[in-house]
């Protein structure tokens, strides 16, 4: 079994299991029980989970680096996809956080799949009633979401230094 860390929150944990594609799974830790997210005939990977068991994952098609999606699973109700990340980029982890106001802000890395590292570290905040958004076909030529809100923390190679002014949308 090939499992890969997600977060911890609450009553819940998130992970992915990969073995033969990576699945997105959601255990929840009271009832002892553990769902496997539906997704595409891609992969799921790269979790984070909130308090309330809402799980964001990043969706890739069965080519890497080509098409990834941030999705929001509730637990109940549809999952929506709130960010498309560029052709040539992918980010292997997130994490929810939850404001004093319960909005949920979503930290993610994102890093050129040419060379793992360095990575930007991205926020999506109101990741939790971020509005879907359409699956474009992103372009290399794209630097970080090329569909969503959020900003850009870190850039690549600033480690320790945030970024005021690399706003995206």
């Amino acid at each position: 079994m090939v499992l890969f860390p997600g977060q911890v929150n609450g009553n819940f944990v998130t992970y992915s299991d990969c073995r033969g594609g990576c699945k997105a799974l959601r255990y929840d830790i009271t009832a002892d029980t553990t769902t496997t997210l539906p997704g595409g005939s891609g992969n799921d990977y790269g979790s984070a989970i909130t308090p309330d068991g809402t799980t964001y994952i990043l969706r890739d098609t069965d080519t890497d680096c080509s098409g990834a999606q941030i999705v929001r699973a509730p637990i109940a109700g549809p999952q929506v996809v709130i960010a498309s990340i560029p052709t040539g980029r992918d980010i292997a982890f997130m994490f929810a956080s939850v404001n004093a106001d319960s909005s949920v802000d979503l930290f993610f890395n994102e890093y050129r799949c040419t060379r793992a590292y360095p990575s930007d570290v991205y926020e999506i905040p109101g990741a939790d009633t971020a509005p879907a958004v359409a699956a474009p076909a992103p372009t290399s030529a794209s630097v970080g979401l090329t569909q969503g809100t959020g900003r850009q923390l870190y850039p690549q190679g600033s480690v320790g230094t945030p970024s005021t002014d690399a706003n995206f949308g």
